[in-house]
């Protein structure tokens, strides 16, 4: 199948030389459509920091020479599962990577990036070399690359990039990583996760990993992969995962990790030096030790080199053998299975029209889907493990949900279980169309195994105004009336101020405020029982409220709120509460404890204030890190004394001076002899 893809793809170049083509060199951005085919590299291009390009849907990129692709800025190259974007070359061997360099943000999604080969001062990264930043690359086939380190991709730096969902296979290293290495600095952590990563290569007699290699300080995810006939040439460097250094933290959970090869003994994965590494629920050949590792052949449907199915035929050990504690399994079974497919039965598809494509790369704990006559379905994304957009989450909507891609009309069936819907008493299929959910006809519940299912009572013909669409399952009366984003205090002035804003609301009559002494709410005080905050109605536009709660406080006091939506209907939803402390006291002088402290406010917006104390004197940094542990600024440096409290500010700016958005971050305190680290939440 994937070689036919290829085929359609040159045809389509072939097509539109006849018709259009686009000559670019030098600094690129805006827009790059498919009517501008072929996109002619001359030279080598680049982003600018502060600037955008666009690539669209069945673009053809085609490099004129060993040319580069630098992002400074921004590059979202967006495909789709039918209509890749393609970056390879024209009349010679090879290009010069495309480099994501420490300012760049984006990602290249349903792609196929061919032929690169990184030279020069820094060799690393045939196909994509990722440099301090975090892009998400995913769907993305990356072939017959090369560079001295990671063949297909290199990580290296503060890089905390997302790596899915891609076929990395045929790519060589001269030394680490045919496929993808990695060099760290300790406090990143890259994600690598429902990859095939097969017949790789790392040709050095000194060096290991054909499929991944680590160099050192880097902490790595790696679940749910196929980690397949990747070589060495070391003697005693495995072919399959290899770490070269010490410092890196290796998590690797529901991989198949089977018919990697060195010019020696222990093939799969191995470490030179002693690492973190921690391999569990993989399936290894030879054995390997950890909870729920197996050395059972795999049973793959097909392992022939250019026809190679890593789908698992219905005998196969790895089926419901994976880690307990991971995503919902599909189409039955007592948990997710090994490997990056889950199997899917002949029972659990349609009889007519069962879509073929979606063994391609793109069904992992999300859901089954199945074809009319008329129509074709594609997963083009597995489940998001967060609430539903504009759900108002709750327990009568299913706390994920699914984006397929289809052309035509098109049954679909989505797979659940009986726990994420409890408070359910008839599920329904909802499907997100324009900026809300709408019910659309659901058959009686289905059962396969230990896993119940909805199927579409009828072909799906409103898919919104693009061929994907978002599916989720709720009551009857899903969406909930409101979509919370952000719910915070504080202490302002002598007066505890609430501030929450929505994202969208319907039929949002008006708000109750409760405030309590404790976190149970039957003993808090209704605050606005005579003047009800007044709701937007319905609207899809994000809305904010501030209320101040003028009742006394208590100094040295911790008191509950609670807010509560109220529907025109009269149907109420209330929210979970949050916690504001009263302090009047100044910070003492001298500290009470040592170490780190909490920062506060926290809840904060947009500064706050973080303190500390050492019992002995050191130089100190005071570093801010986002939840994927990426670097945002330094906000203190310097020499400290001991037994006295340093407090610094921060003002939610990172290193470029730029206001970063809501979320949960980190600050580390780094001292000569020892590290602290706590969270905070900024909320907007």
């Amino acid at each position: 199948m994937k070689r036919t893809i290829v085929l359609i793809f040159i045809f389509i170049g072939i097509a539109n030389l006849l018709t259009a083509q686009t000559n670019v060199s030098g600094a690129v951005s805006g827009t790059w459509t498919s009517a501008g085919n072929p996109y002619n590299v001359t030279g080598n291009i680049s982003v600018a920091n502060g600037t955008t390009l666009d690539i669209d849907a069945g673009v053809e990129v085609l490099f004129q020479g060993l040319y580069s692709f630098t992002i400074y800025g921004t590059l979202n190259a967006i495909g789709t599962f039918s209509n890749k974007i393609l970056f390879s070359v024209d009349g010679v061997a090879n290009f010069g990577s495309i480099t994501f360099t420490s300012t760049a943000s984006g990602s290249i999604t349903h792609a196929i990036i061919e032929q690169g080969d990184k030279q020069g001062s820094n060799p690393h990264g045939g196909g994509i070399l990722i440099d301090g930043c975090d892009p998400t690359i995913s769907h993305t086939e990356i072939r017959e690359c090369h560079a001295t380190w990671g063949g297909g991709i290199f990580a290296i730096g503060d890089a905390s990039p997302i790596i899915e969902w891609n076929d990395i296979h045929d790519n060589s290293a001269d030394n680490l990583g045919g496929g993808i290495a990695m060099n760290g600095s300790g406090t990143n952590l890259v994600t690598i996760r429902n990859n095939l990563i097969y017949d790789n290569e790392s040709s050095d007699s000194g060096y290991g990993g054909g499929g991944i290699s680590f160099y050192n300080g880097t902490t790595t995810d790696i679940y749910n992969n196929v980690i397949y006939n990747n070589t060495s040439g070391s003697s005693t460097h495995s072919g399959g995962v290899y770490a070269h250094n010490s410092g890196n933290t290796i998590n690797m959970w529901n991989n198949i990790v089977w018919g990697n090869t060195n010019a020696g003994t222990d093939p799969q994965i191995n470490e030179r030096v002693a690492n973190t590494l921690s391999v569990t629920y993989c399936d290894v050949e030879g054995g390997f030790t950890g909870t729920g590792n197996m050395g059972d052949t795999p049973l793959f449907v097909n392992t022939d080199p250019g026809s190679e199915d890593f789908h698992l035929q219905s005998s196969s050990p790895c089926i419901n053998a994976g880690d307990p504690a991971s995503d919902v399994p599909i189409g039955g079974g007592s948990c997710i299975d090994i490997g990056a497919f889950e199997y899917i039965a002949s029972s659990q598809v349609a009889e007519t029209g069962v879509d073929e494509s979606i063994a391609d790369n793109e069904i992992k704990g999300a859901a089954c889907a199945f074809a009319a006559e008329t129509g074709t379905v594609n997963i083009s994304a597995q489940q998001f493990l967060s609430d539903p957009p504009n759900s108002g989450g709750g327990d009568d909507v299913i706390g994920r949900y699914w984006e397929l891609e289809a052309s035509g009309n098109a049954y679909i069936r989505l797979f659940f279980n009986d726990d994420e819907v409890t408070a359910i008493s008839s599920p329904k299929i909802f499907q997100y169309i324009g900026s809300s959910w709408t019910e659309i006809g659901s058959s009686a519940v289905g059962t396969e195994g230990t896993s119940r299912y909805l199927d579409s009572s009828s072909p799906i013909s409103n898919w919104g105004s693009r061929a994907t669409s978002l599916f989720t399952i709720g009551e009857e009366d899903a969406p909930l009336p409101v979509n919370l984003s952000a719910f915070y205090a504080l202490y302002i002035g002598g007066t505890p101020t609430l501030y929450w804003t929505t994202q969208s609301e319907t039929e949002n009559a008006y708000w109750n405020v409760y405030r309590g002494n404790n976190d149970n709410f039957t003993e808090a005080v209704h605050l606005n029982a005579d003047d009800p905050v007044p709701g937007n109605g319905t609207t899809n536009t994000p809305s904010d409220y501030i209320y101040a709660d003028t009742m006394p406080v208590m100094q040295n006091a911790i008191y509950w709120y609670w807010i509560e939506s109220v529907a025109t209907d009269g149907e109420s939803e209330v929210h979970d509460p949050i916690t504001l402390e009263i302090q009047f006291e100044d910070i003492p002088n001298t500290p009470d404890t040592y170490g780190l402290h909490q920062n506060y406010p926290n809840p904060f917006n947009p500064n706050t204030s973080i303190s500390f104390a050492l019992e002995e004197e050191s130089d100190v940094e005071l570093i801010i890190y986002n939840i994927k542990g990426a670097k945002i600024i330094m906000i203190f440096n310097d020499h400290v004394i001991a037994d006295e409290i340093t407090t610094a500010i921060w003002d939610g700016n990172d290193a470029d001076g730029k206001q970063v958005s809501s979320g949960v971050y980190f600050y580390k305190l780094i001292t000569d002899t020892k590290e602290y680290q706590k969270k905070m939440l900024l909320v907007k």
